[in-house]
């Protein structure tokens, strides 16, 4: 398909420009990729949406991955949202998300969002994190935003986030992709906005957006 997902691999660095791949646990050398169960809801592919480094020192990732029943005619098309540890680095992971195994999403698409939940990026306040995520309901793409107070397990108040610019914007026809940073008493967003040129074939540049209510609209 046209998403640029699979397996996740991992690279590391002194100095931040050049990169050596590190051999990772699964068999092809990634660190982390789609559920043993091809029928699970990230059965089929991932990708890596945010990781974030704990007090502890191990790292937590919010992914987003495809599989189980077809959304909108394509399997792997309905992703959603879903959490993996690591204590060793990054080098190995251990999916942490919902249900007595750990094993399900934490952040479930919603067909009033649209056909996904996907690439999620995390903002964390002192009393709650909040989830930057975008979904495509098959003509647009927007941004949604989400809070949780458990570190991530459980998400609440879903709300739009940022919606598509006006007619001839160079994001009218949607906001995806995105990072986001805490900057002050504000937060900011550098986004991919696709023009009116069509949902795939549409120009695609960054724009900038801020937030002054911790992250939940921009």
């Amino acid at each position: 398909g046209f998403l640029p997902t699979g397996t996740s691999g991992l690279a590391e660095s002194a100095d931040g420009v050049r990169w050596t791949k590190i051999n990772g646990p699964r068999a092809d050398g990634s660190v982390f990729g789609p559920a043993d169960d091809v029928d699970a809801w990230d059965g089929l592919h991932t990708g890596v949406g945010d990781v974030i480094r704990e007090d502890d020192g191990s790292l937590l990732m919010f992914y987003f991955g495809g599989g189980g029943k077809a959304a909108n005619g394509y399997r792997g098309l309905g992703m959603q949202i879903g959490r993996a540890r690591s204590v060793d680095g990054g080098r190995s992971w251990t999916r942490c998300g919902s249900g007595a195994d750990g094993a399900g999403p934490v952040l479930e698409a919603r067909a009033e969002e649209g056909l996904f939940a996907s690439w999620p990026r995390i903002l964390r306040y002192d009393d709650k994190w909040v989830m930057l995520y975008h979904a495509f309901n098959g003509t647009h793409w927007r941004a949604f935003s989400a809070t949780s107070t458990d570190a991530g397990l459980s998400w609440a108040d879903r709300r739009l986030a940022l919606d598509v610019g006006p007619a001839g914007a160079f994001d009218e026809t949607g906001v995806g992709t995105r990072s986001v940073i805490k900057r002050g008493d504000h937060a900011l967003m550098v986004y991919e906005g696709v023009d009116g040129g069509g949902t795939f074939s549409g120009t695609h540049r960054l724009g900038a957006a801020t937030s002054s209510d911790g992250g939940r609209t921009w």
